[in-house]
């Protein structure tokens, strides 16, 4: 019974944590890394709650324009709002966007382009 309640709190302080992938996930470029540390503080669930200094305008932990958020999504099978989605699932969003329509990040003057 102890066992069980010590896996229910640990899974409960894992939920509610802030996602963030960190500089060494293995599963996040470090160049979107290190964009979302630029952009957001690397604060994949940026727009989540509406923090302060957060909106409803760039949304994820790469800042991704809302309405370029929406489109490009469905092209790469994202579904739900950015702050929902992976970090993973950010990324090929991103991706997609840098690929196709050439999209521009603020922070891209502080760490370059990415060479996908």
């Amino acid at each position: 019974m102890r066992f069980r309640l010590i896996l229910f709190t640990l899974a409960a302080l894992a939920a509610a944590a802030p996602v963030r992938a960190g500089a060494g996930s293995p599963s996040i470029p470090r160049f979107w890394q290190t964009l979302a540390d630029c952009e957001t503080s690397g604060r994949w669930d940026w727009g989540a709650r509406h923090r302060p200094g957060e909106g409803q305008t760039f949304v994820g932990g790469l800042g991704i324009y809302a309405p370029n958020w929406a489109a490009w999504r469905m092209h790469v099978g994202v579904r739900g709002p950015a702050w929902r989605a992976t970090p993973a699932a950010q990324v090929r969003v991103a991706e997609w966007g840098w690929r196709h329509e050439r999209a521009w990040w603020g922070c891209f003057a502080k760490v370059g382009t990415p060479t996908v």
